[in-house]
């Protein structure tokens, strides 16, 4: 089955990663005992700079459990034991970010469905909230309806941060200046003293192209099949972007054995 190289190689470690260690440092200050009562971590920077990647190497080096927001998961059957009928968006999305590190229902949408008793049960680990795909929409100014729409949300958002009751909650925003308006209307009114914000820059070139030799190696391609110090400053720091190119690049490229085993597809 076709896979991803973005995602099949994404790094699993602190090690692994490919970030400016005063970046992780910032974020593992957050999860630690230093965040001083920080509450919500908000990470910015462009498209395929480490922003989520780094949130998941730290969460699993530290214990914690990562639980992703998704729209999908809006009504779907993993969560029908705990969702109310007709729930909207922005209800939905209230919820998760309130209850992620205490409920055991608020599981992704390939989990199997959960009890009702899993709604009042405590999780095993602590909770992270992980909202990479913030549904905009709740924020978007309209006329009549829609604009009251969006200004309640923003004043529950606000409350519940600023009252405790959002624990843990990390949201990711690229830099464009679309994003970062709606972001500043979101939390104009939240307590400064409860959000931490790390700012990412774009992924060097020599480090952009360290992954992707990683990458090239674990797949199994000849040295030098595929000029990725090319890739790598043509990505301009996304490396998500680097490493779909060298995906498509390699597509022709006869592979060598990985650890004794033919690389095909995707291998075995």
């Amino acid at each position: 089955m076709p896979y991803l190289w973005a995602e099949q190689h994404q790094p699993s470690t602190e090690a692994d990663l490919v970030v400016a260690k005063k970046k992780i440092g910032e974020v593992k200050d957050f999860l630690g005992s230093s965040a001083h009562g920080r509450r919500l971590l908000v990470l910015k920077g462009p498209a395929g700079c480490g922003k989520a990647s780094v949130l998941c190497c730290l969460a699993a080096d530290l214990g914690f459990e990562l639980v992703e927001w998704s729209p999908a998961m809006r009504g779907s059957r993993s969560q029908a034991s705990a969702q109310p009928a007709g729930e909207s968006l922005a209800d939905a999305f209230l919820r998760f970010v309130a209850q992620a590190d205490r409920y055991r229902c608020l599981e992704p949408s390939s989990s199997p469905a959960p009890s009702s008793s899993d709604f009042s049960r405590p999780a095993s680990r602590p909770r992270i909230a992980l909202v990479r795909d913030f549904p905009f929409t709740l924020l978007e100014s309209g006329p009549g309806e829609a604009s009251k729409g969006s200004s309640v949300f923003i004043e529950r958002f606000t409350a519940m941060v600023n009252s405790g009751a959002v624990q843990r909650a990390v949201f990711c925003f690229n830099d464009a200046r679309e994003d970062h308006k709606l972001v500043t209307r979101l939390l104009a009114h939240v307590d400064s003293r409860a959000v931490a914000t790390v700012m990412f820059d774009s992924v060097p070139r020599t480090f952009a192209q360290r992954a992707l030799d990683g990458a090239a190696r674990a797949e199994g391609l000849p040295p030098g099949a595929v000029d990725t110090l090319a890739l790598s400053m043509e990505c301009g720091g996304d490396l998500r972007h680097a490493m779909n190119a060298l995906q498509l690049a390699a597509g022709g490229v006869s592979r060598v054995a990985v650890n004794g085993t033919g690389r095909g597809g995707r291998g075995q």
